[in-house]
């Protein structure tokens, strides 16, 4: 009866040490990046104005980042997404 009860207690040890390690992974991505936005004139070919754009943004995603491919690609396109709208942005704003 002893083994049991010190095998039953060794069982649920181990099942409280494991549960923590059943939640998802989180991956916390920081973006940092500066582009130059130019306009450009193609007939007198000569650079009418240049602004310099920094970007900053920082997400937390559900998954692991290094191990998942498709999260990989979701992670990705939602950082190029960012960057062609803030730069739309700015060239609306010129």
């Amino acid at each position: 009866i002893a083994g049991f009860c010190l095998s039953s207690a060794g069982i649920l040890v181990g099942l409280l040490c494991y549960t923590p390690s059943i939640k998802v992974p989180e991956t916390i991505m920081t973006y940092r990046g500066r582009f130059a936005l130019c306009v450009y004139d193609t007939q007198t070919k000569k650079l009418i104005k240049r602004e310099i754009i920094d970007l900053e943004q920082e997400e937390t995603f559900m998954g692991s980042f290094e191990s998942d491919q498709t999260e990989q690609s979701i992670v990705y396109e939602y950082f190029g997404k960012l960057i062609a709208n803030r730069l739309l942005q700015e060239y609306e704003r010129l």
